[in-house]
């Protein structure tokens, strides 16, 4: 049985799991897209603000929460998934915010159709059409094509907006949603029908109002059409949220470009970044270090060695982003597990490259500046020799060492472990370094 108190990730990740089945379904599957198929564009979700007036949704279908920090899915997955695509040389965008917009942008510019597990994709009118992602059969690539009116029959364009606009968002209370419709005489034929399904579900109040509330707006919407829905609902808004409620109407109208992210102290991204972060290339803490100032936010370790190990990128980053404008705080804070920290005073300035000068550099030397930085997460109190060790090696044994000593309890398995780690590196390495002068090497 499964512990309903812990999140989905941690349920997903206590249970023995193969994941050598699942990069091989990934890769047969994706190969499938990509033999079969003009384009492939495979869209992710980017650094995404959370909207003020978002309603919690009390049970979302369309996707798997495997945590609360807007992040739906392990790291390994997306991380490894990221690798077979650029494998198959299929084309990957990160978008600098949610990707169901951008998604909806590129699939109308480019006459595609959308493959995906979001039933948002119902909202906005696109040409081709939406193919759920769970109805799909990927032996033929064949599945059910869906539009806009298959699911709004009787609605406009505009009208589905409205609707999408009131149950996504908070400007109209369910509460007084309710009391509006009681206030019509005027009732559906199917109500009783609805009224009988509703009862065999198994929801809770708030759940019972959200549906009730949906069933509602989808009968009343086309009955009395689009131009009496619209005057009657936005009386319902306050006077001072109508032009976000309009604006956020025509967002599913006309999909607005992307913004761009903007660091904590409101500058855009430097452009190599810029490319590595579209392309999936760009490790998501590098992101979080320079927007929110949180250092490994979704990651459940807590020793300091975590920490310690990003400082001096901490201090890289900060030193760009606070004096490319010359900005008034001049030793900024980074935050880790809810304690604030100064990279400026906890790594000193010298030996430390700047970041256009990290990014340019050759391999050989970025290698040394990722075993510089385990050195001092380590804080030399055991530096290792790394003379004679294989180059290739040299930043996963680093980072091995480092795992080793941030182990807060002892583990009887970590012997094993670290067995599994290591045949597990050299198949993936598929010891291609078997070339080499013999004896070159001494570790």
């Amino acid at each position: 049985m499964e512990d309903s108190s812990k999140s989905m990730a941690q349920r997903i990740t206590a249970t023995q799991f193969g994941y050598d089945g699942c990069w091989i379904e990934f890769r047969n599957n994706l190969k499938k897209f990509k033999d079969n198929c003009k384009d492939v564009y495979v869209v992710f979700d980017g650094f995404r603000k959370s909207n003020d007036h978002r309603r919690t949704d009390p049970d979302r279908h369309s996707s798997v929460r495997f945590d609360d920090n807007n992040d739906n899915r392990p790291s390994l997955i997306r991380e490894e998934l990221m690798n077979i695509l650029h494998q198959l040389q299929i084309m990957v965008y990160v978008v600098p915010s949610e990707a169901d917009p951008m998604i909806v942008r590129m699939a109308r510019e480019r006459q595609a159709y959308i493959v995906a597990r979001d039933v948002d994709y119902h909202l906005y009118k696109l040409d081709q059409g939406y193919v759920p992602l769970p109805h799909l059969k990927f032996d033929t690539l064949e599945g059910r094509l869906y539009h806009m009116a298959d699911v709004f029959q009787g609605f406009t364009e505009k009208s589905v907006a409205l609707w999408a606009t009131i149950i996504a968002f908070d400007f109209v209370n369910f509460d007084v949603l309710e009391e509006f419709f009681s206030l019509i005489t005027a009732t559906a034929k199917d109500k009783k029908s609805f009224r009988k399904w509703l009862d065999g579900t198994d929801s809770d109040d708030e759940k019972r109002q959200w549906l009730t509330c949906q069933w509602n707006l989808r009968r009343y919407i086309p009955q009395v059409g689009e131009i009496e829905a619209f005057e009657k609902l936005t009386e319902l808004v306050p006077i001072q949220h109508r032009p976000l409620f309009n604006q956020l109407i025509d967002s599913y109208i006309t999909v607005p470009d992307q913004t761009l992210i903007r660091t904590r102290n409101n500058n855009e991204l430097p452009l190599h970044l810029h490319k590595l972060y579209t392309v999936g290339k760009l490790d998501r803490a590098v992101i979080d270090i320079l927007v929110t100032g949180e250092v490994l936010p979704r990651w459940q370790g807590t020793h300091l060695s975590h920490l310690r190990l990003l400082l001096p990128m901490c201090h890289i980053l900060l030193q760009w982003d606070y004096h490319k404008d010359k900005a008034v705080d001049p030793n900024p804070t980074v935050t880790f597990r809810g304690q604030q920290y100064r990279p400026f005073e906890l790594v000193q300035r010298e030996n430390l490259p700047l970041l256009d000068g990290l990014v340019h550099r050759e391999k050989k030397r970025q290698k040394a500046f990722v075993l510089g930085c385990v050195d001092f997460a380590l804080q030399h109190q055991s530096s290792i020799n790394w003379h004679g060790v294989q180059n290739s090696y040299l930043p996963w044994l680093s980072l091995l060492k480092l795992w080793s000593h941030s182990r807060e309890t002892t583990m009887l398995l970590r012997e094993p472990i670290l067995w599994a780690m290591i045949i597990s590196y050299l198949k993936h390495e598929m010891l291609d370094t078997y070339d080499e002068t013999e004896g070159k090497y001494p570790h």
